[in-house]
């Protein structure tokens, strides 16, 4: 039982994504994203200092005024 499961697993998450799903954007070749702020490109690590990315339970204010959870952003 517990191969079979391990097996599932494997063939259900071997898949290859081609494309970002809409409204989002791909990632050009050779950029590997580390965090939300921070990224690498070409073997070279950039970073945002001073920005914090948005995170799950933090909250944020929309155009609209109202306020929301970043993690849903």
């Amino acid at each position: 039982m517990r191969r079979a499961a391990i097996y599932l697993a494997a063939v259900l998450t071997s898949g290859e994504i081609n494309a970002a799903p809409a409204g989002y954007f791909d990632l050009q070749p050779g950029v590997m994203l580390e965090s939300g702020d921070t990224w690498v490109a070409d073997g070279n690590r950039y970073r945002l200092y001073g920005v914090q990315s948005c995170l799950r339970g933090t909250p944020y204010t929309d155009k609209t005024g109202q306020k929301r959870d970043c993690g849903d952003a």
